[in-house]
């Protein structure tokens, strides 16, 4: 949303093509948890800009390749996102194994004892967690760091771990997860190796960061003249990377 809106700034001609029925993609999703009900406002605010600068929005629109082909936009911006990542460890099929953008978006529904095991170093697994504890979950973080979200700065982190802490969420730091066995968790310290074995939980919530979907852009490249990737398609980060990153892209194209 920010890309098209500076670039109809600018004067440019946008169709913005949403696939699901609002904008927002994993903004909109991230401002389900009580943590981050102040995201709806930039939600709004940003479908609100792109009406006043004339950008036209077609929700539940698929952009596939033949459909970009025929609509003849001289420059194509993908920014469809990314997937959430599954660690490669036997049992992460299972299914009571779910994401935790499956379980806020309400593609799939968790059990009362929750293991979420956190593979991002960033503010999203202490905030899911605060979450699930607040719908009344027993929530355990596993982790392989010696504390939670250590990319989030020291400043910011203490007021998590206090509603951590007061919703009863257990911490299960240096623990790296072997693998998925009968609702257990096999895991090993991060750095004895030494093994163990927790659970039972009635669900595996997995806050593994996300990998890019570029398969759009790499069939567009092939052919379409000016083919631009952005957001968490180009590389899943913080909001305010892919802000300057469609900065970037409007002074390119003027």
């Amino acid at each position: 949303t920010e890309a098209a809106a500076l670039c109809a700034e600018q004067g440019h001609h946008v169709e913005l093509w949403e696939r699901a029925s609002h904008l927002g993609g994993a903004l909109a999703t991230a401002a389900e948890l009580r943590g981050n009900r102040r995201y709806r406002r930039w939600v709004d605010w940003q479908t609100g800009r792109l009406g006043r600068v004339g950008v036209t929005v077609r929700t539940e629109t698929d952009a596939n390749p033949e459909a970009i082909a025929a609509h003849g936009a001289e420059v194509v911006l993908v920014a469809v996102g990314a997937e959430p990542r599954r660690p490669p460890v036997p049992g992460i099929d299972e299914p009571y194994v779910i994401t935790a953008v499956d379980l806020v978006s309400g593609g799939a529904e968790a059990g009362h004892a929750i293991a979420l095991i956190v593979e991002d170093d960033g503010p999203a697994p202490p905030t899911i967690a605060d979450h699930l504890a607040g719908l009344g979950h027993q929530v355990t973080m596993v982790f392989q760091t010696a504390a939670v979200a250590p990319g989030v700065g020291k400043y910011s982190i203490g007021s998590m771990l206090a509603r951590l802490d007061d919703g009863g969420v257990e911490l299960q730091p240096l623990t790296k997860v072997l693998g998925v066995d009968g609702r257990h968790l096999d895991v090993a310290h991060s750095y004895s190796g030494r093994v163990d074995r927790l659970g039972p939980f009635d669900t595996i919530v997995l806050a593994c960061g996300s990998t890019p979907r570029t398969e759009l852009y790499q069939e567009l490249k092939r052919t379409h003249p000016d083919v631009r990737l952005l957001g968490d398609a180009y590389a899943p980060r913080r909001m305010v990377f892919a802000t300057r990153q469609a900065w970037a892209t409007m002074l390119d194209l003027n």
